[in-house]
């Protein structure tokens, strides 16, 4: 173990979506936000979501990215208007 190569490993992400962060990421997704912000469409996430729910299609992963933009894009909202939570 201590000469093995350095390797990554992979964060339980669909587990997390689908369980305690999931009322954050369907705030984060809902219609009426994304349409308001007009960056990522509700057009093209909803179904990506919906399908990933569902266990049809492993979304996760841009979904995640998706996620993190939107937080992102949430934080320095915040910021600019000088409400911070620090």
């Amino acid at each position: 173990m201590v000469h093995r190569p350095k390797r990554g490993f992979g964060a339980p992400v669909s587990d997390w979506l689908k369980g305690d962060l999931r009322p954050w990421a369907e705030d984060l997704l809902q219609p009426a936000r994304l349409e308001r912000e007009g960056v990522l469409s509700a057009a093209a996430v909803q179904p990506l979501w919906q399908q990933f729910l569902g266990g049809q299609r492993k979304w996760h992963t841009p979904l995640w990215n998706g996620l993190m933009f939107q937080a992102w894009q949430a934080h320095w909202r915040q910021v600019r208007a000088g409400v911070t939570g620090r």
